[in-house]
């Protein structure tokens, strides 16, 4: 079984919504056996002033120990590699065109709200969108979606594959190719 890695920015989230990201992963983690619970992580990608809050968030959630905090100054955003995001799960409702094509650039697949802005670019074909109804059915919801991602490693890597296919195509690259001619 492979690590699993739910990224997400504190900074494109309201409170509300960083609490969604937190209870929903608790909801999977403390689902999993103890042999599980070593190949999850949270990382939050988080400013200083809101550091503190986020990690008392974790531990009443009790997975402090899957928290991992990325000062909002050491992500770079055009190179995801060095977090080793499995997804972002960013499950928003306001607009996320730019963090989400950056997702995609990097073959990260994008969990969040179904609304306008994420639609655009994702799809079932390179993330995952669910439509918000309450909080509780919202947290069930995104968990089912991080738990089936997390022990179907193939999605996991046909998504991949595929963000990347559709960071191309929303981006003109596979249209621009066919339209050069040498002559």
């Amino acid at each position: 079984m492979q690590d699993f890695n739910v990224l997400t920015l504190e900074e494109e989230l309201s409170s509300e919504e960083l609490e969604l990201v937190v209870a929903a992963f608790s909801e999977l983690y403390h689902r999993l056996t103890f042999k599980h619970h070593r190949r999850l992580k949270l990382k939050v990608v988080c400013g200083v002033d809101r550091a503190e809050w986020v990690m008392t968030l974790a531990r009443n959630a009790k997975v402090g120990s899957s928290l991992e905090l990325v000062p909002n100054n050491d992500f770079v955003r055009n190179d995801w590699s060095a977090q080793d995001a499995s997804i972002l799960f960013l499950p928003t409702h306001k607009r996320a065109g730019k963090i989400t094509r950056e997702a995609l650039s990097q073959g990260v697949p994008v969990v969040s709200f179904q609304n306008e802005s994420i639609a655009e670019y994702v799809d079932q074909s390179c993330g995952m969108l669910v439509r918000s109804r309450n909080r509780s059915q919202d947290i069930d919801a995104f968990s089912r979606i991080l738990s089936m991602l997390y022990f179907d490693p193939e999605v996991r890597k046909l998504l991949n594959k595929v963000a990347l296919v559709k960071y191309r195509e929303i981006s003109g690259f596979a249209t621009r190719r066919r339209s050069w001619s040498y002559s």
